[in-house]
């Protein structure tokens, strides 16, 4: 389980620093503040799917337990 959240973090942060890279170089390449916005918007579609499945993984332990 740490693997895959390592793995997660990971991902996130790559998405993370590619938006950053992208912010830096906008007075050169105007379609930049595009591509930095598609990856922060990546990085948020993959902090939801993660909670998502959290979310479902919470919801079977309890059904589980009782």
């Amino acid at each position: 389980m740490a693997s895959i959240e390592n793995e997660f973090v990971q991902l996130i942060e790559i998405n993370l620093l590619f938006a950053k890279a992208e912010l830096a170089g906008t007075n050169s390449d105007p379609s930049a503040l595009l591509r930095a916005l598609r990856h922060i918007n990546e990085a948020l579609r993959d902090i939801r799917t993660h909670k998502q499945g959290q979310s479902r993984d919470a919801k079977k332990s309890i059904r589980a337990v009782a």
